[in-house]
């Protein structure tokens, strides 16, 4: 396992280097070394990376939630490549957060970004998306649901005893969509008395639907 920490951009970065591709691995390891430590005479970012080089092993996780790890070259991944495209996001790329990148099901690589980490939760806003809609479209395959099924078919209870017309009519399409008919977004965070503790479907039928879905 390699790690590195770097205090000008303050990230952090593990790559497993396998026996496999130990040697291609600890050439391209060694002249990014001699790059971040300062070892020859040159000039950019580059030289001013990192500080420290360690090995360690991967950050405590839950079992539950482990990945399978793996070496980038187990899974025909070159690891120089992967250091390489590292290196370029955190001298290129602003405001970087995270990055993880995965294989055949294995992750071979993970980066973070201070003041993110491996054990911070992370909110993913808008990437949320695409795991609901991959997991609408797995239900779907497998018979439970249907596009044109109503919203509130699926959560009775949490429905305002005399929903509108616009609610009754809004689908799963409509919510992946985001074509809901609503003109503001309903505060699912709200700190309000009798909403702070509900579910958030609750709170979310009970916003106005102005517009037709």
């Amino acid at each position: 396992m390699l790690h590195l920490i770097s205090p000008r951009s303050r990230l952090s970065f593990s790559l497993r280097l396998s026996s496999h591709g130990l040697w291609r691995g600890a050439v391209a390891l060694a002249c990014l070394i001699t790059l971040l430590t300062g070892g020859a005479a040159h000039s950019g970012a580059a030289a001013r990376c990192a500080s420290q080089v360690a090995h360690s092993g991967a950050a405590a996780r839950p079992a539950s939630l482990e990945l399978p790890r793996s070496s980038p070259e187990a899974q025909g991944i070159a690891s120089s490549d992967v250091l390489a495209f590292v290196q370029a996001a955190d001298e290129q790329v602003d405001t970087m957060n995270s990055f993880m990148l995965l294989r055949n099901g294995h992750v071979v690589a993970e980066a973070w970004w201070a003041p993110y980490d491996a054990q911070t939760p992370h909110i993913l806003y808008s990437l949320s998306k695409s795991f609901t809609s991959t997991a609408v479209g797995l239900a779907i395959a497998e018979g439970k649901l249907s596009l044109d099924d109503e919203v509130l078919k699926f959560f009775r209870e949490d429905a305002p005893a005399q929903p509108s017309e616009n609610l009754q009519s809004m689908r799963v399409r409509d919510l992946l969509r985001m074509a809901t008919g609503h003109q503001t977004e309903a505060q699912l965070r709200s700190a309000e008395a009798g909403t702070k503790n509900q579910p958030w479907t609750k709170t979310f039928l009970a916003h106005p639907v102005p517009f037709k879905p």
